[in-house]
């Protein structure tokens, strides 16, 4: 796990195209945000007495690392895919700061819950953002505000 699975020719590629157009901005990102109803997630969390923010955290990165694209990473003049993502996450702490987590990925979501919830418990006793543990090249990036409602869209633009 966590290991670059292939790399992709990009001579040969079907994206070829488009990676040279997109990989020439400045900020090449592209992103939706959307309202999903996760009331089933959320009762079924309930029963279960997990949290509910790690069993879709859990969800989240299973259905995303089936993508076979969201596994793609551009590392130096390389595209590359991952044979899995590491998903990382922020850490609110009581004093109103918060740490970079990185969780170790478990196909097995209560394995996955457990395991999460540890880091996040020994990181909500620590200071400082945590960046020694975080920003691994497979990684999928979470941030949960569940206080807003919000809805958003970006484009990828120069600078």
């Amino acid at each position: 796990m966590n290991q670059i699975e292939k790399i992709i020719d990009i001579a040969t590629w079907n994206r070829r195209e488009h990676y040279e157009h997109f990989s020439a901005f400045d900020d090449p990102f592209f992103g939706v945000t959307v309202q999903v109803d996760c009331t089933r997630a959320y009762q079924e969390a309930k029963t279960k007495g997990v949290s509910f923010s790690l069993l879709v955290l859990h969800r989240i990165t299973t259905a995303a690392a089936a993508v076979e694209e969201f596994r793609y990473r551009i590392e130096g003049d390389k595209v590359v895919c991952y044979d899995s993502l590491l998903p990382e996450a922020t850490v609110g702490r009581d004093d109103h700061t918060f740490s970079l987590a990185a969780f170790e990925y478990d196909p097995d979501e209560l394995v996955f819950i457990r395991r999460a919830k540890a880091e996040m418990e020994r990181l909500q006793a620590t200071t400082g953002l945590n960046k020694g543990g975080t920003f691994h090249p497979n990684a999928i990036h979470y941030s949960a505000v569940p206080w807003l409602s919000f809805t958003d869209m970006k484009h990828p633009t120069n600078m």
